[in-house]
């Protein structure tokens, strides 16, 4: 039995299609497709010869695979890359600096790894669900005047209760300072 085409079933399938992309369907980190599983998220900008994100194991063939796709500058010796890091490669006339920084709040999320709440700028904190540019300006005042020992602490901030708190939990951190 063969189906023929049926314009009212046609506009029903469009109508719940439109209404759950209103609704914001799928929501959220569970929506988006894993990554590769790796020790080391790496973002390498600047005069690197392989610039992009880089997926790293732990140990001595991630410094060598660094040094490589940084066009074969050595890594600073204390130099421990950590999961998120952004390092920016300068190229010189006697050899390469580094600029070490973090990924941007919204390539952490993407990564699946947490915003740490007592280092982000106002703009990382932004993609975060439900914060906005003046909640990310109070969040981020809020710890540089008193860093966040503990997450419950963020509802001390004007604007964050147990709700919004609930929903972020999973993407944030209260790192030392």
């Amino acid at each position: 039995m063969s189906e023929s085409w049926n314009p009212g079933r046609a506009w029903g399938m469009a109508a719940i299609a439109a209404a759950l992309l209103l609704l914001g369907w799928p929501r959220g980190p569970a929506a988006i497709a894993p990554l590769p599983e790796c020790d080391l998220h790496l973002e390498l900008r600047g005069d690197a010869a392989q610039p992009g994100l880089l997926c790293l194991e732990t140990g001595v063939e991630s410094r060598a695979a660094l040094s490589a796709a940084s066009g074969g500058c050595a890594l600073p010796a204390h130099y421990q890359p950590r999961d998120g890091d952004r390092l920016t490669v300068s190229a010189a006339a006697g050899g390469c600096a580094f600029e070490q920084d973090r990924m941007s709040g919204a390539a952490l999320l993407a990564l699946g790894l947490p915003i740490d709440v007592n280092r982000a700028s106002p703009a990382d904190l932004e993609a975060l669900p439900g914060i906005g540019p003046v909640l990310a300006g109070r969040i981020a005042e809020y710890a540089r005047e008193r860093p966040f020992s503990d997450l419950e602490e963020l509802t001390a901030v004007r604007g964050i209760g147990p709700k919004k708190l609930g929903r972020i939990r999973p993407l944030v951190v209260a790192g030392p300072q």
